[in-house]
């Protein structure tokens, strides 16, 4: 199933909306150590004009993933972390 044409992705592992403002991939600590846990963080800032957005994150094959947030979900099929969709706050609503 191919993604919507409003999906792009972009270089390294995210898939993001055109409309977004921003991705950021924070890793911690900066550098990679085999056999200890590091801590990966995406922080997305959605266009003005989004109303609902998802963020998709493909994880080295080898990596093992733990302890996602903020309602992300292991899709174990296609192998990706996956928040959303998510509904951006608008003002005057």
């Amino acid at each position: 199933m191919q993604p919507p044409l409003c999906w792009k992705k972009a270089s390294g592992a995210v898939s993001l909306s055109l409309a977004a403002r921003s991705v950021v991939r924070t890793i911690s600590p900066t550098a990679y150590t085999p056999g200890q846990p590091d801590s990966i963080s995406l922080a997305v800032t959605p266009d003005s004009g989004v109303f609902s957005w998802a963020v998709e994150e493909t994880p080295p094959t080898s990596w093992t993933v733990a302890s996602i947030n903020e309602n992300g979900a292991w899709d174990d099929v296609n192998k990706k972390v996956k928040w959303g969709p998510s509904s951006t706050p608008t003002a005057g609503r």
